[in-house]
């Protein structure tokens, strides 16, 4: 009985792979017959390097700048502004001694 049970599963896989073909065949001459129809239906779905290749290649790092500024922006002011560049310009002239520095801010996105 398993073998029937073997053979009935082979031809029910068989069947269901062959409906899928037969299916994705027909769409891609579907596709091929209208291509340009099809292509403009899904402009939206194109990333947008395909329209301006040289200029948007760079979107990914735009993305990641834009999260990473605010923090970028705390750092610079906490670490480097205050702890380092301060200081550094106080020492070099006596006439700068007083000068003082309220806040570092790089602007918004």
């Amino acid at each position: 009985i398993s073998w029937i049970l073997l053979a009935a599963f082979i031809y029910i896989f068989r069947k269901r792979q062959c409906t899928q073909s037969v299916l994705r065949h027909k769409k891609l001459n579907e596709i091929n017959k209208n291509e340009e129809q099809y292509i403009k239906a899904r402009f939206d779905e194109l990333p947008s390097w395909v329209f301006f290749p040289d200029i948007e290649r760079a979107e990914w790092i735009n993305r990641i700048i834009k999260q990473a500024w605010p923090y970028a922006n705390r750092y610079l002011d906490q670490a480097v502004f205050r702890d380092v560049l301060v200081p550094l310009v106080r020492g070099t002239s006596s006439t700068l001694a007083d000068f003082s520095f309220q806040k570092l801010d790089l602007g918004e996105i």
